[in-house]
């Protein structure tokens, strides 16, 4: 019978690391979500409705980027950057589908012929998604001046989430390691016990 393979210490804290961060990024991302489904009551006007859905969008960007300073600063503070970086990076990610597709579920709301077919916001998030992983199945395309102008920002803004943003994240992350593996002395500097007696006694001598 083959032996049982024990995990060391430092594996043990690594797995159940991996284990809070998987937890707590499915955690955030069913908040987020949860907190995009409901629909806000939208005026009968339809200029009182477009601006209603303008402030709407506006507030959620705005929501999104002090979401993305936020996860900066506690990259930049975290004692595992590392695991923190991967959790922000994917908090970034769901947030940033989250908003789009809500905006598309709202336009389809007060139109629905806005899409080729009217969207709920399952069917939103996944053409978000199928925008930022530029797959572009066509089922789902975007039909009045209004959609195409907004699937174009996510489009270009696709592009700086993957170019700038994972990046600044990542650059926090290892600018914290280099702090934190610069605080902490190696291990040849730390004195040894017998030094260390040898001073004490020739300063009691």
């Amino acid at each position: 019978m083959a032996p049982v393979r024990t995990l060391n210490p430092e594996q043990t804290v690594l797995l159940r690391r991996i284990a809070i961060t998987t937890f707590r990024v499915m955690l955030t991302a069913a908040v987020i979500l949860t907190l995009l489904t409901p629909v806000p009551a939208l005026p009968d006007a339809r200029i009182q409705t477009q601006l209603a859905l303008a402030a709407y969008m506006l507030a959620w960007i705005v929501i999104f980027l002090l979401v993305f300073r936020w996860q900066i600063r506690r990259v930049a503070r975290a004692q595992h950057p590392q695991t923190a970086m991967v959790e922000a990076i994917a908090v970034i990610f769901v947030l940033f589908v989250g908003v789009f597709a809500k905006c598309y579920h709202m336009l389809s709301l007060v139109n629905p012929a806005t899409f080729t077919e009217p969207l709920t916001f399952f069917s939103s998030v996944y053409f978000s998604l199928t925008i930022l992983a530029t797959v572009g199945f066509g089922d789902i395309t975007p039909v009045t001046d209004t959609a195409r102008m907004l699937t174009m920002i996510q489009m270009v803004l696709d592009l700086i989430l993957l170019g700038v943003a994972v990046r600044v994240v990542s650059g926090a992350a290892t600018r914290r390691a280099g702090n934190s593996d610069a605080a902490s002395p190696p291990p040849g500097d730390q004195p040894s016990g017998e030094t260390a007696d040898s001073a004490a006694d020739s300063r009691s001598a």
